[in-house]
């Protein structure tokens, strides 16, 4: 059955029934192409548009292929789930996107990664099949792995309430799989460049597999990132240009950031990074605004993993803290060296070999869920698309010059004064309550739970680092804020709240905070007021409507709606204290106990991202121990 643009986008979920419904009908009525109507309103975006496209005609795309499905998306193309005629096998085919197929340096760089992958014959790499060029689009063609992502296994222990657990041994199992793929890969004079949990793939071992019971098999995904090091190569084939960061900003090693040539020994940090999450429950710098986080890597050597989690052993900690050291000169300098330490730890731990160790010694508690997932419903875990094909708008490629910038403004946030609106704006409000210990985060990337929608669309979604985030057109979505591990929940008094804010599209986004239940007279409620350019505070009445600003503009660095700004939010015995990428914005009193456990997000103009939203309980420091 011949389908059409709208009928498959509401198939794909990627726009609600009716509202395919009412384009149709606005479609057939004016003349207009559904295609344009929605690039119009920026319903869908280029991502999705060609996903779609490309799905109507699955057959053409590719010669020899069938294309079934979209698996996700990667840093610079779409991975499908295809046939291969000929042998009638299952496998994935990754593509350039049409609106990228004129940029010379992303075609040629697409290239190139197919070039160092098919060099790579090793277990734990995906492996090359076939790479080629058709009708003005650039596809390469790898084994389909199914299974989950690291990434997906840390956010399912979270949510679990086992945050942390993983155990040591588990941790270098993996990690040694890791290395010794990596390690070939260097031997070929290849450098990944963007190790990280989310390209980590988890799949069962083949049958006689040297691996103990119930660890699982790592795959290593994504090459994209990688430069061919070789000598005839060196100075042609980087895969990055002059002066530019490229990586994940929790993982990325110090020389990255500053756009220094590196080795193998930039995987061995990120590694590092990657065993450290695992083992911690949050990576290494977690919770501070990226430009601190690139600022801390390029001047001081990374937290210890044992401040985070006080029961990992000697050998486990300064393994990893020497893995993470901010020079590469201090750093473990050969894979050869590094698995030679990972056993050291793996015998230290287990008095065994690595074959001999139960699949009871792999998990913390009886109750930590399987590391491999049941058979998933959708494929996942192909080379640079291990993450679910988003529901909505994917924000414009950041370019990686945006990262260091980020570093030379970073340390500007602490020089703004404080913005007093009452009684003396003045005097600056001082924090007085600390962490209770209990955080946690508001957004699963999955769903919406927890969130009611008060109006516009507001969905989860992936960008293009593969990071969940809440995506909002034009309205309005609500959260109420209580301690959910406890029984009945009960509502937060005093949290900070932080979260990243991309506005992309939307000409402004607000937070409303210090919310009052609904009365006749509709007092005023407070809100942060972002744009493109500058942060205030404000009062309004109701979700939508005239505002009436009560603080100066504070004007904020790199002024890009891409950019993401951190924006916190305490409430903190007597006062709110607001700041938006470290500045602050101002200070409220408390209304009283009238005031509600909730915020609002607000968009207005146009799609805006929201990510790593995460709540903090604060106590007095005398209950901090209770």
């Amino acid at each position: 059955m011949n389908r059409d643009f709208l009928s498959l986008a509401s198939e794909l979920s990627m726009l609600p029934p009716e509202l395919a419904e009412q384009l149709t009908d606005e479609a057939t009525r004016t003349g207009v192409s559904p295609e344009a109507l929605i690039a119009r309103r920026g319903l869908l975006s280029a991502v999705q548009m060609d996903i779609v496209q490309t799905l109507l005609r699955p057959t053409d795309i590719v010669p020899g292929y069938e294309l079934q499905s979209a698996l996700g998306h990667g840093g610079m193309g779409v991975v499908y789930r295809a046939k291969q005629k000929t042998l009638d096998r299952v496998v994935a085919i990754k593509t350039i996107l049409v609106n990228q197929i004129t940029d010379r340096s992303i075609a040629s760089r697409f290239e190139q990664e197919a070039r160092a992958v098919a060099r790579l014959k090793h277990p734990n790499i995906i492996a090359a099949i076939d790479f080629g060029q058709h009708d003005g689009r650039l596809f390469f063609v790898m084994e389909l792995v199914d299974g989950e992502d690291l990434d997906t296994l840390i956010q399912r222990q979270q949510g679990s309430g086992l945050r942390g657990s993983a155990t040591e041994t588990l941790a270098w199992g993996l990690a040694r799989q890791t290395a010794s793929g990596l390690s070939h890969a260097a031997e070929q004079g290849i450098v990944h460049r963007d190790i990280k949990p989310a390209n980590l793939l988890l799949v069962e071992p083949p049958a006689g597999f040297p691996l103990p019971a119930g660890m699982p098999m790592v795959k290593i995904a994504d090459f994209g990132l990688a430069f061919l090091a070789t000598a005839e190569d060196d100075a042609r084939t980087r895969l990055t240009s002059a002066n530019t960061a490229v990586g994940s900003p929790h993982y990325i090693a110090p020389e990255q950031i500053s756009g220094e040539q590196v080795d193998a020994r930039a995987d061995i940090y990120s590694l590092g990074a990657t065993i450290f999450h695992l083992l911690a429950g949050q990576p290494p710098y977690s919770g501070r605004p990226m430009m601190q986080i690139l600022s801390q890597k390029m001047s001081t050597e990374a937290p210890r993993l044992r401040s985070v989690r006080a029961d990992i052993s000697d050998a486990t900690d300064q393994l990893v803290a020497d893995m993470l050291a901010r020079r590469p000169d201090d750093r473990i300098a050969s894979y050869s060296e590094l698995l030679g330490r990972i056993d050291d730890v793996w015998q230290t731990l287990n008095s065994a070999t690595l074959t001999e160790v139960p699949l009871a010694a792999l998990t913390a508690t009886a109750d930590l869920p399987r590391i491999v997932a049941e058979p998933a419903k959708r494929d996942t875990g192909t080379l640079g698309a291990t993450q679910p094909v988003p529901v909505t708008h994917l924000p414009t490629r950041r370019t990686r010059r945006a990262w260091l910038a980020v570093v030379g403004v970073a340390t500007l946030g602490g020089i703004a004064a404080w913005i007093v609106t009452h009684p003396r704006p003045d005097v600056p409000v001082q924090p007085r309550l600390v962490p209770s210990g209990w955080s946690e985060p508001l957004f699963s990337g999955r769903s919406l739970r927890g969130w009611k929608t008060r109006g516009g669309t507001w969905v989860p979604a992936d960008d293009e680092e593969s990071a969940k985030m809440l995506a909002g057109t034009s309205g309005v979505i609500s959260r109420r804020l209580v301690r959910s591990d406890e029984q009945p929940s009960r509502p937060l008094l005093n949290f900070e709240l932080s979260l990243a804010v991309r506005l992309h599209q939307a000409s402004v986004v607000e937070i409303h905070f210090g919310l009052i239940a609904a009365t006749n007279d509709n007092p005023p409620r407070p809100t942060i007021h972002l744009d493109e350019k500058s942060a205030w505070l404000a009062n309004r009445s109701a979700d939508r409507g005239p505002s009436q600003p009560t603080t100066k503009p504070v004007v904020l660095s790199m002024s890009t709606t891409d950019q993401p700004r951190i924006v916190r939010l305490r409430r903190d015995a007597t006062h709110w204290i607001t700041t938006v990428d470290g500045q602050p914005i101002g200070t409220l009193p408390l209304a009283g106990p009238a005031e509600l456990p909730e915020f609002r997000l607000s968009v207005e103009g146009g799609p805006a991202w929201f990510s790593d939203i995460q709540v903090e309980e604060l106590v007095e420091p005398k209950a901090q121990s209770k």
